[in-house]
């Protein structure tokens, strides 16, 4: 692997486990106040938490498995159907595990989160296939940096909801 992508990878990873820093002080904080977290307040921090360390997880598997001596190419095929396994299973469950926390059905952002989730797999689809020719690190680092973006994003949305119950 390349220098530049391992650097950038890796600057994801550190973003991401630093964003789950700042969500769980932020939503313990915020239990502090609401007193007894809701099934959906815990759900929310389970959500941030689980996805954050995944987006880290993904950022340095490809570095991780270049220290054994594998082919480039293989490096990233690899990287790319565990990314590709690990979010095709968070982004499908993902609404019946939201529903069930919320106890009502879900509104129309766990759809749109979950169709943004999945279009983020588009590529390590391309790694997988070898359809990413020379262009495999960036379009692995599609998944990471996405499941990251996407997380703040919905943090910051979310950020009027700590501490009400809702």
């Amino acid at each position: 692997m390349d220098q530049a992508s391992y650097d950038f990878l890796d600057v994801i990873a550190g973003l991401a486990v630093t964003f789950v820093g700042l969500a769980t002080i932020a939503i313990i904080l915020s239990q502090e106040v609401e007193g007894h977290p809701s099934r959906l307040s815990l759900h929310r921090t389970r959500t941030y938490a689980e996805t954050g360390l995944c987006a880290a997880g993904l950022a340095v598997l490809p570095g991780l498995l270049s220290l054994f001596a594998l082919s480039p190419e293989f490096v990233w095929r690899l990287s790319g159907v565990v990314a590709l396994v690990l979010m095709l299973a968070w982004y499908l469950s993902y609404p019946r595990r939201r529903r069930r926390a919320a106890e009502r059905p879900n509104p129309p952002t766990v759809w749109v989160n979950t169709a943004v989730g999945l279009g983020l797999t588009v590529g390590p689809i391309l790694v997988v296939t070898g359809l990413a020719h020379g262009a495999a690190p960036g379009c692995y680092a599609i998944a990471p940096l996405g499941m990251l973006l996407q997380n703040w994003a919905n943090f910051v949305r979310n950020l009027g909801l700590f501490g009400s119950g809702r």
